[in-house]
């Protein structure tokens, strides 16, 4: 009787926990010893894989920079924007006079990045535009991970956020729309994690109007919107998306008006196949990570996703699909001089990177888990059978 109820007090217990997502524990310390066992040889060979990969390549990224080629460009052309001159003939201008191919529609940027730049009195207003939003994403990623995981883990994920958006205080890495999408990326991961969906929505469209390679965020986004069955939220997400289909055609029809025979093309397409050596290359791209040897990263990756994987709560259930999205889209597109698309979900690795060390932990726990305990939770069935039978 005594263990009847006992036991019935662990499964309340156990149901509380359930009916809060950020309470529950890892699926890995869920697993049978079976699946826990292939689980943790998957993650051996991924983490060797990436190791072999990352040893022979050595390292292309040393600075949590983009071509300093491009920055120039763009730095140019904020400046005759500035002076008032016409965004489209100044893109034309500098980059044809650059050797910079034109002939595609995506070798011009969307002009959001530079009209807002341009457009302020100083350029240094828009880094510090930039570093607030960096700046209201550590907050609020550290109020959420406290909530859920403690304050070490908060302090610990703050500090390698801070890694992750150095980039927005160094010289001119604030003029790349890469940097703007990643950080609003972030803050919007992060304020739907909070429980704020209205500024995760607007960070994430806005991002989106920054660089197009945010689509694969908006389009994640509105399945978990629809899955969840928000309509509201769904709606705003639909409709954003039709806004930018519009602002993208309009840009469209600029570009072609100025596209020539003479425009350069570009040699090869971004369907490239890189694999995972253009995923390292790419998650590399966080000031604290990219200071350290080359395979750090290929250590720290697999152990992040593992982490990532087994994470459940509102925050968890947003970072981790974002992240594998993209790392299975870089798998296949971009160049290897593209590795500054990393900053669009480098921030987000981050909370992989802080909660791998425990994931590992569980992990371990699931195969190294006392028969006993297993036993043990048949035995209530039998009890049942039992007090049924008298």
């Amino acid at each position: 009787m005594n263990f009847d109820l006992a036991y019935g007090l662990y499964l309340a217990k156990a149901a509380a926990v359930r009916m809060d997502p950020n309470n529950l524990p890892a699926w890995q310390a869920r697993l049978t010893r079976p699946k826990a066992l292939l689980l943790l040889a998957l993650t051996v060979v991924a983490t060797g894989w990436c190791l072999a990969v990352a040893l022979s390549r050595g390292t292309t990224a040393t600075s949590p920079s983009r071509d300093d080629n491009d920055l120039a460009l763009y730095h140019s052309i904020v400046e005759r924007v500035h002076s008032g001159e016409n965004y489209y003939d100044a893109y034309q201008n500098e980059s044809r006079s650059r050797g910079y191919p034109t002939r595609s529609i995506f070798n011009w940027r969307t002009p959001l990045c530079v009209w807002l730049i341009g457009g302020l009195p100083h350029p240094w207003w828009a880094q510090a535009l930039l570093g607030l939003c960096a700046l209201a994403t550590v907050l609020l990623a550290y109020a959420e991970v406290r909530r859920e995981s403690g304050v070490w883990a908060a302090l610990a994920t703050a500090a390698l956020l801070v890694g992750a958006f150095i980039p927005c205080l160094i010289a001119d890495l604030f003029l790349s729309p890469e940097l703007w999408a990643g950080t609003l990326i972030a803050l919007s991961a992060v304020a739907y994690g909070s429980g704020r969906w209205r500024l995760g929505a607007a960070a994430g469209l806005l991002a989106l109007f920054f660089r197009e390679l945010t689509l694969p965020y908006c389009g994640l986004a509105l399945l978990l919107a629809a899955w969840r069955k928000r309509g509201r939220e769904a709606a705003v997400w639909g409709a954003g998306l039709a806004l930018y289909g519009l602002y993208f055609l309009l840009h469209a029809i600029e570009v072609t008006s100025r596209i020539t025979d003479a425009d350069r093309a570009q040699k090869s397409g971004w369907v490239q196949f890189g694999g995972v050596g253009f995923i390292l290359e790419t998650a590399r791209m966080n000031a604290l990570v990219m200071t350290a040897p080359p395979w750090v990263a290929a250590v720290c990756l697999p152990l992040a996703l593992l982490a990532l994987a087994g994470w459940r709560g509102r925050l968890g259930s947003r970072v981790g699909p974002v992240v594998a999205v993209y790392i299975a889209a870089f798998a296949v597109v971009g160049q290897p001089f593209n590795l500054y698309w990393g900053l669009m979900y480098a921030p987000l690795l981050t909370f992989g990177f802080v909660r791998a060390p425990w994931a590992v932990y569980e992990l371990f726990r699931a195969v190294y888990r006392p028969k006993a305990r297993s036993e043990e939770r048949q035995v209530p069935r039998h009890l049942t059978n039992e007090s049924t039978v008298g």
